[in-house]
C-alpha cells in the first residue's frame, strides 16, 4: 500500500512525489520493484531497477528510508516504536530539482 504525501515539479523528471509505503511481505526489493516495474515510477536514485532514469537528476543514492519502525513486544523484549526525521538530502534533492 502507498499514499502520495506530496508532489513537486521537477526539471529532470516532470514531477517527483513523496510517498508513504507500507510493505506487505518484507520481501527483498519489494517496494523498489513494485514502483519501478508495476507503476513505472522508480524511487529516486534507484540504479538497479531504473538506471537511465536514476542518472537524470541523481540524488547521490537511493531516496528510501524508514520514517517509522514498529516492532511488537515478545516474551523477551518490550515493543519498539521509533520515529526518524527525513534525511536532509531528500529536501536538497527536491530543491535541486525545482524548475527555475
Amino acid at each position: 500500500r502507498y499514499a502520495v504525501l506530496r508532489r513537486d515539479p521537477s526539471k529532470s523528471h516532470g514531477e517527483i512525489a513523496t510517498v508513504r509505503l507500507e510493505p506487505v511481505t518484507g520481501r527483498k526489493h519489494q517496494l523498489r520493484k513494485h514502483f519501478a516495474r508495476e507503476l513505472g515510477a522508480p524511487i529516486a536514485g534507484d540504479r538497479r531497477y531504473m538506471p537511465r532514469v536514476a542518472a537524470r537528476g541523481d540524488p547521490g543514492g537511493l531516496l528510501l528510508f524508514a520514517r517509522r519502525l514498529q516492532l511488537p513486544a515478545t516474551a523477551a523484549t518490550a515493543a519498539v516504536d521509533v520515529d526518524a526525521p527525513e534525511p536532509p538530502r531528500f529536501a536538497a534533492f527536491r530543491a535541486a530539482e525545482r524548475p527555475d
